[in-house]
């Protein structure tokens, strides 16, 4: 599982060669971004690290705010799973499209460490599929809908779909 350790502006490693990098600017590893919680009549700006994910099925952006104290630790699944193992002087991680400011889904991180952070979904990323994602119908059809449409006698008292033209069975 790819895992991506950041400490304070610039400091960014990786277990993973090539699944994230800095997505570059001219401020170097800096971005101002308009500010995604909290708006006001006038948009906020705030400086972040925009860090690039490349997955199989397009590529997003994570947008942490900047701090020089800030320790992040986080696990990737290669889709659109986060797990964040350490936080401090971070309050919000945003998700974004490639090249985009427009946040999709952000995780907030609570006032306690023991906590699981708060995963928010302002519109859901692109999720990519693999082939043991896929079932044949077939294979659907037999375990999960079991039908019976009877046989080919006709019935007496209801109508049935077998006999003829103005007799139906809805059985």
């Amino acid at each position: 599982m790819p895992a991506l350790k950041l400490r304070g502006i610039d400091n960014l490693s990786s277990n993973s060669s090539g699944t994230f990098y800095y997505e570059g600017s001219k401020f170097g590893t800096a971005e101002r971004v308009p500010q995604w919680w909290d708006r006001k009549q006038s948009p906020a700006y705030i400086w972040v690290n925009r860090i690039h994910i490349t997955r199989s099925c397009g590529d997003i952006d994570m947008l942490i705010p900047m701090a020089y104290d800030l320790s992040l630790k986080i696990r990737y699944d290669g889709d659109v799973g986060f797990e964040f193992d350490k936080f401090r002087s971070c309050k919000r991680v945003g998700l974004t499209d490639s090249g985009s400011n427009e946040v999709w889904e952000e995780y907030i991180m609570p006032n306690h460490p023991g906590r699981a952070p708060t995963h928010r979904v302002i519109t859901p990323l692109i999720s990519c599929f693999t082939s043991t994602h896929v079932v044949g119908f077939f294979d659907y059809y037999q375990e999960e809908i079991p039908m019976d449409a009877g046989d080919l006698s006709p019935t007496d008292a209801h109508y049935d779909l077998n006999v003829g033209n103005l007799n139906f069975d809805l059985n």
